[in-house]
This record gives structure tokens, C-alpha cells and sequence, in this order.
């Protein structure tokens, strides 16, 4: 058990440097807010929100959909990955321990 919770706790703040520097350099992607500094899902939820308000007013239909990308993210392949980490040249460092917590793991659909 505490082995578990040591590495989700080491995988929190691994996320957290790899996002600030992804950040800093400009490499975040566009609209993606869960992992900027003040940002948070609630300004897309707020957004949403008044959206819909104003389809209500004017009476017109709106359908959502939503992703849960966190499991997205698992059936990436793995070579994609680091292909894409090197290619936005995240540092060194950071890709190899990534590379390290996804040895062992297997995905599957």
C-alpha cells in the first residue's frame, strides 16, 4: 500500500515539473487548461455553462460530449510518446524517468 501511494505521490510531482516546464517553454497544448497554473477545468465548466444558458434562451438544441482523457492517455503508444517528447525536446531527464515508470507497464483495450 505504501508503495502505491509513494509512487502516485512521485508521479504527482513528476506531472507537475514536466507541465511547468512544458509551460514556461510554450510547448503546452492550446486549450488544454487542466495542468496550467491558474487555470482549472471550472473555466471550461463556466464557459460551458453560459454556452448552454444562451442555447436555452434562444431555444436551440445542444448536445455535449465529453472524453475522459486520462484513460485515453494509456493506450497511446509508447514509442509515439517518446517520439513526441523528444521531438518538443523535453528534457532529457524528465523523459527518462517517464520512460522508467512506463517499463513494466502493459496497456491493453
Amino acid at each position: 500500500m505504501i508503495g502505491h501511494i509513494l509512487a502516485k505521490l512521485y508521479k504527482l510531482i513528476l506531472e507537475n515539473k514536466i507541465s511547468l516546464w512544458l509551460e514556461i517553454h510554450g510547448k503546452s497544448a492550446k486549450g488544454q487548461v487542466e495542468h496550467m497554473r491558474y487555470h482549472s477545468i471550472l473555466d471550461h465548466l463556466v464557459t460551458l455553462r453560459i454556452i448552454a444558458e444562451e442555447y436555452h434562451n434562444n431555444k436551440i438544441d445542444m448536445f455535449y460530449c465529453f472524453f475522459y482523457f486520462r484513460k485515453t492517455f494509456d493506450i497511446i503508444p509508447k514509442t509515439k510518446l517518446w517520439k513526441r517528447l523528444e521531438e518538443i525536446m523535453v528534457l532529457l531527464e524528465f523523459r527518462v524517468v517517464v520512460r522508467r515508470l512506463y517499463k513494466n507497464v502493459i496497456s491493453k483495450i
